[in-house]
């Protein structure tokens, strides 16, 4: 399997049309989540030939990204914490287009930093580097009070715009205030994770809605990685990723801002809880979907992390699986 999935990581990231290729996200999931060899095997028959059939690009300048970045991979799953931060250090300005490819560059950097896997790490700066989305000038904001969302043009102007273009919109508000999470002071975790969780509570089958949490996770790695353990209640600004932290801040608002413009899901109140996260992976796992294991995990890991309660994860997964469960019939 370890040189299978060298092979796939290896295969370009999008796939034509700037979308994502999964896989390698996926096929690091599958195993995180203990899934069957035999079931891995056949997702990975499944999502090559959806792929080869819609075609696989690199982004311009990929691939010297990834060789440019391959010794900084290394040095970023580095036992010696003086080698983690230095490494940081040196990419640290990637920060600030954090929200690229929805999060999608910063996903795939967490799931290198927890598998240790430097190659991993290094095409995860690749992709931070060549599908950047700065939706703001990555500077400390001090404590504000949350404002009223910025105006956004009526649905009848928005043939044709993409989720990508209304983020760069909403993120060009007057008002950065607007773009931060509900509540008062400094910004935490806490604050950042119950916009994130508010917003896949809202629009579970929206992937803009769970890559904000999928890229909270990816941005905790990092977190943990370079700083160490992290706090709910801590001060975001006081720390080595302050920027980072800002830039992921206000592309939360953006799509916070963004989703508002979308109709909430009417999920069926009530969805099926799990004796435990275990058993939410399992059924993650098996129902087919690529964010639904991806998410669940995050969870999981953010729990881990002592961002989220049991409580949070069983009930947000839940969610996410209902609606799967309801789109796919």
């Amino acid at each position: 399997m370890s040189l299978r999935r060298e092979a796939i990581e290896e295969l370009p990231p999008e796939t034509t049309g700037a979308l994502t290729f999964h896989l390698p996200l996926e096929l690091a999931a599958l195993e995180l989540a203990g899934a069957d060899p035999a079931l891995i095997e056949q997702r990975i028959a499944r999502r090559l030939t959806e792929a080869y059939a819609t075609g696989l690009v690199d982004p311009p300048l990929y691939r010297w990204a990834v060789e440019h970045y391959r010794p900084l991979g290394q040095a970023l799953v580095s036992d010696d914490p003086a080698e983690r931060v230095a490494a940081f250090g040196a990419v640290s300005t990637l920060g600030d287009g954090l929200a690229g490819a929805a999060f999608h560059g910063l996903i795939r950097l967490g799931y290198g930093l927890w598998r240790r896997n430097g190659a991993e790490v290094a095409r995860g700066l690749a992709y931070l580097r060549t599908r950047r989305q700065v939706l703001i000038c990555a500077t400390v904001m001090p404590a504000m009070v949350s404002a009223p969302p910025p105006p956004l043009p009526p649905a009848d102007q928005l043939d044709g715009v993409t989720v990508f273009d209304l983020m760069n919109l909403a993120a060009g508000s007057e008002d950065r205030a607007a773009l931060l999470p509900p509540g008062e002071g400094p910004l935490n975790l806490q604050r950042l994770a119950g916009a994130a969780m508010a917003l896949v509570e809202r629009n579970p089958s929206s992937f803009v809605s769970v890559h904000t949490v999928t890229g909270l996770h990816g941005l905790c790695e990092l977190h943990h990685a370079v700083v160490g353990p992290m706090e709910r209640s801590a001060a975001l600004a006081d720390t080595l990723l302050a920027d980072w932290w800002n830039a992921y801040a206000v592309a939360l608002g953006a799509a916070t801002v963004v989703m508002g413009r979308f109709a909430a899901e009417e999920v069926p109140a009530g969805a099926p809880r799990h004796e435990n996260v275990e058993a939410l992976l399992a059924d993650a796992v098996s129902s087919g979907e690529t964010h639904n294991v991806k998410l669940v995990l995050a969870l999981r890991r953010l729990e881990q992390f002592g961002v989220l309660d049991d409580a949070d994860v069983r009930r947000l997964g839940a969610v996410k699986l209902t609606a799967s469960t309801r789109a796919s019939r």
